[in-house]
């Protein structure tokens, strides 16, 4: 959602076992954090409003430690 004039952006359809982490916003963009259990993938997404969202890097669940995985920045 966009605050200053109540838009509602949804960068991402709706997908069965895909979950999303808290978004992170930094350098006026938002990150996300996506987690495909379908094709075993954890993705960052930057998205900027009214832009299509953009894979900044993508890591295999197998090599990952999914506990608490988090954007910090």
């Amino acid at each position: 959602m966009y605050y200053d004039t109540g838009k509602i952006y949804e960068p991402f359809q709706k997908q069965r076992n895909v979950l999303y982490g808290k978004p992170v916003y930094l350098k006026d963009c938002f990150w996300f954090l996506q987690g495909d259990y379908d094709n075993g993938k954890i993705t960052l997404f930057m998205y900027v409003p009214d832009k299509e969202p953009e894979i900044i890097a993508q890591l295999d669940l197998a090599d990952a430690d999914r506990y608490n995985l988090q954007i910090i920045g």
